[in-house]
This record gives C-alpha cells, sequence and structure tokens, in this order.
C-alpha cells in the first residue's frame, strides 16, 4: 500500500479501442503518456495533464453570463459551447418526457403565476433553456433573464433585481476519464472482447444499445453534472435561490438573488396528503447580498473542478505495482457521486423526515469510505464544529451566505440529540451510565452517548436489536434513556461534510489512493 499517491499508472488498453487509436483516446482524456520501453504494446504509462501544474484542472469551469457583480451580460459565449456533439448522454426517452413537461407547462404557467405561484414560471423557464436550439440558446437565456427580473410586487417593486446566470460547462475529457472503468471492466468480463472480437458490440450498437455500460445509470452525473450541482442548488433548504437547466455541453444556472420558500406549506400535491412527518418550525429565511450568488456559484464549481480531478484520475486507483485497477476506480465514481445525490435528496425532502433520515445514514456511511472517518466521530459535536470553523474559513463571506446556513444548523441540530436523553435530565445526572454483558461499567458524556445514539439508529436501518452480544447492553441502554426526538435539521449534517470534502482535495485522493487494495 502507496503512502504516498502515485503520480502516474500503468494502463491496459485494446487496441481495438478508439477506432484502433488507443494512444489518441488517452489525449482526449487529457491523460498524459509518459514513455516507457519496459511496456508491452497494449501498455501505456499516464498522468494527467493537470497534475503538478498547479493550475485549475478546467474540466468544470463557469461563466457569468449576467448579474452582479457584472456591469453588463455576455452572453455570446453560449454559441460555441453548443457545438461539443454530446446529446447522446441525455437518451431519447428522457428528451421525450421534457418536450411533453414543456407542453404542460405551457398550458398551466400563466394560469398559477395569476394565482401567486412562482415554481409553474420558473419550471417553464427551466424546460425552454433545456429544449432551446443551439443556434437560440444566448436569445433564450437572456429573455429568461429579463423575465425573472421583471417580476414585481403588487407595490411595484421588483421581486429579484439581482437574477444572474451562469454557463458551468464540463470538459469532454471528464466524461472519457470516466468512461475509462466501464470498458475495461467490461472487457475484464468478455472473453469475446478480450480476443479482439468484435461483432457483437457492433450489433449492439446497430441496435442503439450502449456498450459499455456497466454502472452507466449509477454514474452519468460527470457527463450532465446535475447530480454535482444539485447541493449548491439546494443548499439553502428549504428556500430556493436557484435552478439549472441541463444541455449538450454542460449547464444553465439561474440565480434569483433572493431565498424563496421551496414549500407551499399545505398539500399541492395529492401525495402531499399521505401521511408524513416534516418540519415543526420554520427556517429562518437567509438574506443575501448582491454578489452573493455569483460568490456561491464560483466557489462550487471551482472546488467541484478540483475534486472531480482526483475522482477522474486513473492513477489514483493504482496497485503495489503501479497497475491501474478498473474496479476501484468505478467504486470510487460511484461513490463519489452516491455522496452528491443523496445530500441533494436530504435537501429536497423537507416535508420527510423519515426519508432524510435514512439518507443522512447512507450518506455518512458513504462518507466513511470516501474520508476513512468513523461515523461516531463525524457524529461527535465537537468534531463537527471544529469542521463547521474549518469550512467558513475556507468560504468568503458572499459565498458563505448561500453556503453556509444549513450547515450551521445541522450542527445546532446535532447540539440537541443530547437533550433527548431525558433520564439524566430529570435524575440530574452528568453521564449515562451501563453495564456491558460482562459487567463492566460503561459511562458516556452527553455528546458521546449522541454519537452512539445515532449509530444505533443507523444499525436499526437493518431493524432495531443488535445481534452482537457485546453490543446488546450499549444498544438497549441508549434506546432506554433517549426519547427518540431528533430535530428536522439534522440529517443537514451530511451537506456540512460534504462541503468539507470538496475543500480538501488532497486529503481526498490521499484517502482514495491508499485505501485501494490490489
Amino acid at each position: 500500500m502507496a503512502t504516498h499517491p502515485p503520480t502516474s499508472t500503468v494502463i491496459t488498453l485494446p487496441q481495438w479501442i478508439w477506432g484502433g487509436a488507443p494512444a489518441r483516446f488517452l489525449e482526449v482524456a487529457r491523460l498524459h503518456v509518459i514513455s516507457d520501453p519496459s511496456l508491452a504494446a497494449d501498455e501505456y504509462r499516464v498522468k494527467t495533464l493537470e497534475r503538478g501544474t498547479g493550475k485549475r484542472p478546467g474540466l468544470v469551469t463557469v461563466r457569468q453570463l449576467a448579474g452582479p457583480p457584472l456591469s453588463g451580460t455576455d452572453y455570446g459565449s453560449l454559441g460555441s459551447a453548443e457545438t461539443e456533439g454530446s446529446e447522446a448522454q441525455v437518451d431519447v426517452a428522457r428528451r421525450r418526457k421534457t418536450h411533453l413537461r414543456l407542453e404542460r407547462a405551457e398550458r398551466f404557467a400563466d394560469k398559477s403565476g395569476a394565482a401567486g405561484f412562482v415554481a409553474p414560471g420558473l419550471s417553464l423557464h427551466q424546460l425552454q433553456t433545456t429544449v432551446s436550439a443551439p443556434g437560440a440558446l444566448a436569445e433564450t437565456v437572456r429573455l429568461i433573464v429579463d423575465d425573472i427580473s421583471s417580476v414585481e410586487f403588487s407595490d411595484g417593486e421588483r421581486a429579484f433585481p439581482n437574477t444572474g446566470a451562469f454557463y458551468i460547462r464540463r470538459d469532454p475529457a471528464l466524461v472519457h476519464r470516466a468512461t475509462i472503468p466501464p470498458i475495461l471492466v467490461r472487457v475484464a468480463h468478455d472473453d469475446r472482447l478480450q480476443r479482439a472480437d468484435l461483432n457483437e458490440i457492433k450489433a449492439a450498437n446497430r441496435r442503439g444499445e450502449a456498450i459499455f455500460a456497466a454502472s452507466s445509470k449509477l454514474s452519468d452525473g460527470m457527463a450532465l453534472l446535475d447530480g454535482f450541482l444539485a447541493p449548491l442548488l439546494g443548499a439553502l433548504t428549504p428556500y430556493v435561490w436557484a435552478f439549472s437547466a441541463t444541455r449538450r455541453s454542460g449547464t444553465i444556472v439561474y440565480t434569483l438573488g433572493e431565498a424563496i420558500s421551496g414549500t407551499a406549506g399545505d398539500a399541492v400535491e395529492p401525495l402531499h396528503l399521505l401521511p408524513s412527518q416534516g418540519a415543526l418550525a420554520a427556517a429562518p429565511r437567509p438574506a443575501l447580498s448582491a454578489r452573493a450568488a455569483s460568490a456561491a456559484v464560483l466557489w462550487w464549481t471551482r472546488r467541484l473542478d478540483k475534486t472531480l480531478s482526483v475522482v477522474s484520475d486513473p492513477t489514483v486507483f493504482s496497485s503495489s505495482s503501479g497497475r491501474y485497477l478498473p474496479n476501484n476506480h468505478q467504486h470510487a465514481i460511484l461513490s463519489f457521486e452516491q455522496l452528491f445525490r443523496r445530500v441533494g435528496a436530504i435537501q429536497r425532502s423537507h416535508r420527510d423526515d423519515d426519508a432524510r433520515r435514512v439518507l443522512l445514514f447512507t450518506v455518512l456511511d458513504t462518507l466513511e469510505r470516501l474520508t476513512d472517518r468513523r461515523l461516531t466521530d463525524m457524529c461527535m459535536l465537537a468534531f463537527a464544529q471544529r469542521t463547521l470553523d474549518r469550512v467558513r474559513g475556507d468560504i468568503p463571506a458572499d459565498a458563505a451566505e448561500v453556503l453556509l446556513p444549513a450547515a450551521e444548523r445541522a450542527v445546532l441540530a446535532l447540539g440537541k440529540v443530547q437533550d433527548g436523553f431525558y433520564l439524566r435530565r430529570q435524575t440530574g445526572a452528568s453521564t449515562i451510565d451501563f453495564v456491558l454483558t460482562d459487567g463492566t461499567p460503561e459511562r458516556y458524556t452527553p455528546e458521546e452517548a449522541a454519537a452512539e445514539y445515532i449509530r444505533v439508529l443507523r444499525n436499526a436501518t437493518h431493524g432495531h436489536g443488535s445481534n452482537r452480544n457485546d453490543a446488546v447492553p450499549r444498544t438497549d441502554a441508549l434506546l432506554a434513556h433517549h426519547d427518540g426526538s431528533l430535530d428536522h435539521d439534522l440529517p443537514l449534517l451530511g451537506y456540512l461534510y460534504l462541503l468539507d470534502l470538496v475543500s480538501k482535495p488532497a486529503l481526498l485522493r490521499r484517502v482514495l489512493s491508499t485505501s485501494v487494495k490490489d
């Protein structure tokens, strides 16, 4: 096991890849081939072009089109952006569904707007952006920004004077890097491909089937970026400050410049009539300065650029002999995207405490894998507070207006878990005490007990009670001492640790590389 992340790795590529030009395939993935005479003809020693340059990787970039602090607008850059032919990443079924949604949205937007509902109009703009022809995109975005910024209250005051728009682009190299693991995983499980018999994949291609589809539906975020932007867009949950539309080569993000309520309060859909438990009190509405949105988008995309550079880097996933391990790489890509998508799901599940809680547990489990931290450590109040302080020091003040409120609420919610130990409160005890199976007394401080209690609930996703004899007294005692109340904002703890993860790409590289198993 390496103590320092490797700087290069040896990849074995079939000679038929990329039309018989494997070196060209590596080039478009922005992987530099290092000359090594000791390697066979199908072996390549590679490293990423950005490694060691001190420059931003450039795999994810952002360009502001409108809104503060710009004095004007810059829609012209959208024209050339649409020349990248990656529409295949948005499948036919998804495009058809989008067009059907657009037809419905056009019918209801005006009626809903007259009734005071903002979401249908914004949904229409989202769909208009998604389906806009490449040559018309710049004008479409301009009209939408103008429309949003022209919305007025009944007294004539503009509702969204600081409306902005951003174009977030992912470089084609990111998609090519993400395809390396599924290609090699399929080759390893397909004798015909190992013999360079391409008849079957040619036939599949003619049928329109995905050829190298190993877990592809679990990791399309590097092509669409939607999953990786979701936690940014949901940062102010239950308020909404921005929304996005996926395009062929990237994403258009519209920022409102204000935080608007993300829920209608009462049921607005039939599903809302089903029993569920949500927040008992309203979260404070954040006030945003004119530059907050642009600062948040810029911070997030730059950190995302660096972390995706790590996760997409084949050298991170090298064996002790310096050989690339595609299965390990695929596991990391799947785990990384899973983390972002489930944090986004927590942010969207404001009405459902049960869903949020289960999502928190799976997020903490994924974080254990990606950060090498124990779940109980992440649930210690002091550790969470130190993490928040560290993240706060990394985020500029303007960006923090968007990015930090949910993380701060999460830490407050974690502190409240201690208040649920009602026996301690009623008896005046300062600790939670119980006896282990062997008769040994065990004592927890309220902070330690809260962390252990969260772990008990996490384990209860498989059913309450422990099947380990040594854990039974601890589990039973914690369930007996605590009243079961958990603050609605506790699941946002996953968002806090996601912020911390994207703040430290070097740590992510080290953890991923040292956790590789040959």
